[in-house]
């Protein structure tokens, strides 16, 4: 049995430090680069319009309904950040190894939530329900 686990061991390292995983990494890269845009674009967003519902206030001249309005909308687009933080969160997770029933259907809601915001990614997929 030791044998075998030896032999076992050796092959996963010559699998690891195969030339395929050095080719692997520059899409890996890629693909981070994509994420961090994704993200940069989906927090900047809100982030640009919380801003401007700022400046909008801080400059004055509006009427009580028109503040409350614009608070409305500012705590609207921070609520939009932070679910946007907390589901990359909790998808960066490492969850453990465990075997047990999965749910596919909250599995591929909770992706599609995370690239709703995606003009460019919702081109490339197609839902069938």
């Amino acid at each position: 049995m030791e044998e075998y686990i030896s032999s076992l061991e050796k092959v996963n390292r010559k699998l690891a430090a195969g030339p395929w995983t050095r080719l692997s990494v520059p899409k890996k890269l890629a693909s981070i680069g994509r994420l961090a845009a994704g993200v940069a674009h989906e927090v900047g967003n809100p982030t640009g319009a919380i801003l401007g519902y700022l400046d909008l206030l801080s400059k004055g001249g509006l009427a009580e309904a028109e503040k409350a309005d614009v608070l409305k909308r500012a705590e609207s687009e921070a609520e939009r950040i932070r679910r946007i933080v907390r589901e990359l969160l909790e998808f960066s997770r490492p969850s453990p190894r465990l075997e047990e029933g999965v749910d596919v259907n909250e599995v591929i809601d909770r992706a599609l939530s995370l690239l709703s915001h995606q003009k460019k990614v919702w081109e490339q997929i197609h839902v069938v329900p």
